[in-house]
């Protein structure tokens, strides 16, 4: 089973006037070839992807709010993963989910 790793190192706010090359997603796991691989991604990087939004009401906000950002099948493709492995996400406060 492969565990696959993502975890926030780093908070932007888009527009901000800190530097946008920072690594804003770190995410470690498995290539094809079983090897342990570790992939930075900057905003930038996450920018670039095609976007997805979404907009939802729940108990953190007090009206609808829109989201978005790539999928994250699309930037954990790298990674070779199997509907059976776990995968674990990290906050930037080390919160797992």
């Amino acid at each position: 089973m492969n565990f696959l790793k993502l975890a926030v190192v780093s908070i932007f706010v888009f527009g901000a006037s800190q530097a946008l090359a920072e690594t804003a997603l770190t995410i470690t796991g498995m290539d094809a070839s079983g090897a342990e691989t570790v992939i930075e991604k900057d905003i930038d990087d996450l920018k670039a992807m095609e976007q997805t939004s979404y907009s939802t009401i729940n108990e953190f906000v007090e009206m609808p709010t829109s989201f978005s950002g790539p999928l994250l099948r699309d930037v954990i493709a790298p990674l070779a993963f199997s509907e059976s492995d776990t995968l674990v996400l990290t906050a930037i406060n080390q919160y797992p989910v």
